[in-house]
């Protein structure tokens, strides 16, 4: 059992638990798990570097999962809300 260390608060420790790697059982590959990047909506320019920056992390960490842009861009699609899919 992993003991959480008092120094760091709730928030740090939750992102230390979520950025932890996992074996993947099929292919005995390590995966870094984050958390997912936020939806979309293309309200602000401010949201769009969020997202961004979410989608840049999670396929840096994981190349071999993420190995062509058509990967990339299917996986983004998913996050991205109604609206904007369709403009």
């Amino acid at each position: 059992m992993s003991e959480v260390n008092p120094l760091l608060n709730t928030s740090q420790s939750v992102v230390v638990e979520l950025a932890a790697p996992a074996i993947s059982a099929s292919t005995n590959q390590w995966e870094i798990r984050l958390t997912d990047p936020p939806v979309y909506y293309g309200s602000n320019l401010h949201e769009y570097h969020i997202f961004i920056r979410a989608l840049e992390r999670i396929y840096k960490l994981n190349p071999t999962q993420y190995d062509t842009d058509e990967v990339k861009i299917v996986y983004a699609l998913g996050w991205l809300q109604k609206t904007i899919e369709t403009t």
